[in-house]
């Protein structure tokens, strides 16, 4: 029989510990969110082991992975290589795990320099190497400090990775810090990204080409802090006058999505997975708009070039030694 005399007494006791359960269970999964979840590798990989596609390939990697060795020796964490899918990676890192993305947490004042390099062969299938790839990747707990994000690889005929190499510089935005997660990169308030290669007009993209190895672009653009402000402002002036050759050509095109049916506030679309579109050119509005926007990024970008280009080549040779990789740029 149930005792109504006696719920008075144990609704609140059994409110109180299924209060305390739930609020144990939210802390627990709140701190299991914010801690950084370090990768398990399945297996280890004896790199000797590898079947490398070409003795290039060979040699870049123990070129990439002697220079890691030695320029990571103190004060960075170490994962040996390790089979992850197509890749087999080794990574060395600061302030930050080894495959989380690049992520602040905590107060400003708590933040702390992030610095990770990861060596990577490119395998398809292991142990067939196809590729080799380099990954660095700086960040500055100070946001006046310019970052890095570098990437270089050569490969054979694979349909893993593109071949080539980026490097962007930016300087994150203190001021949109409290977003979570905050990632410097996607907030960053000032960005140069080399090599430049395409300019983007609404939907439309125009582009230029180089004949030049991945190596020799590459060296080419980071010889010396001069010779990548002169490369990048080289590159800004031929997109330019190509952009606005394309706009005042009126070869810019817009997506225009086509009309819809069903009605109301979430119009219903016919089966295809997205709406269906097709391009048209631009207003005469739109195309006086995109020459607007075309100027003031190519003119903010030579400003950043002109009054920086020294702090950004100090910060690109400070996080990682491409004179042990690159004889070229060890050259005076």
């Amino acid at each position: 029989m149930l005792r109504f005399d006696l719920i008075g007494k144990v609704m609140p006791r059994y409110f109180l510990a299924v209060v305390t359960a739930l609020t144990l269970i939210s802390v627990a999964g709140l701190a299991c969110t914010r801690r950084p979840a370090i990768p398990k590798p399945k297996e280890l990989v004896d790199v000797n082991l590898l079947k490398f596609e070409t003795p290039d390939l060979q040699e870049r990697l123990g070129i990439f992975d002697t220079a890691a060795r030695k320029f990571a020796d103190d004060g960075f964490a170490h994962q040996p290589y390790y089979e992850l899918g197509t890749f087999v990676p080794a990574v060395w890192a600061k302030g930050i795990d080894f495959s989380e993305p690049c992520t602040f947490r905590g107060s400003l004042e708590s933040l702390q320099d992030i610095h990770r390099i990861s060596v990577e062969a490119i395998v398809a299938p292991l142990p067939r190497v196809r590729g080799i790839l380099l990954r660095v990747e700086t960040v500055g707990h100070d946001s006046d400090t310019w970052c890095i994000n570098f990437f270089y690889c050569e490969a054979t005929n694979q349909n893993v990775v593109t071949p080539g190499w980026s490097i962007t510089f930016f300087r994150w935005n203190p001021a949109h810090y409290g977003r979570i997660p905050f990632m410097p990169l996607e907030e960053a308030r000032e960005k140069i990204t080399l090599p430049l290669r395409s300019y983007t007009i609404r939907d439309s993209e125009v582009k230029i080409q180089t004949d030049l190895s991945i190596k020799d672009d590459f060296v080419r653009h980071v010889h010396s802090a001069g010779r990548m402000r002169d490369e990048y402002l080289a590159d800004l002036d031929r997109l330019e006058k190509l952009g606005v050759k394309f706009i005042q050509e009126h070869k810019a095109k817009k997506k225009v999505y086509d009309k819809v049916v069903g009605h109301g506030i979430f119009p219903v679309y016919h089966s295809e997975p997205a709406p269906p579109s097709h391009l048209e050119p631009l207003s005469e509005q739109e195309e006086m708009a995109e020459l607007v926007k075309a100027k003031k990024y190519f003119t903010e970008q030579k400003k950043l070039m002109r009054e920086y280009h020294e702090a950004l080549y100090a910060a690109f040779r400070k996080s990682f030694p491409v004179d042990q990789c690159w004889s070229e740029l060890g050259e005076k």
